[in-house]
């Protein structure tokens, strides 16, 4: 039987919230639990994350290139 586990995400979770989470999966049965690694801070709002992403395409672009 395969083992079923839950995924905890960090930034988008407070640490007590993440513990509480944890523990009703563990009472729900689940084998294991896994957490993300960003450490609780969240996503950047959504306009900077697009600006984020259009400077990385840039950067790729240009990677391409030889740049």
């Amino acid at each position: 039987m395969p083992a079923l586990g839950y995924a905890l995400s960090s930034e988008e979770h407070h640490p007590g919230e993440l513990v509480r989470h944890a523990i009703r999966a563990e009472e729900a049965g689940f084998s294991f639990a896994l957490i993300s690694d960003h450490y609780g801070d969240r996503w950047p709002a959504a306009d900077e994350r697009q600006e984020m992403l259009e400077e990385a395409i840039g950067v790729i672009r240009l990677l391409w290139q030889g740049g």
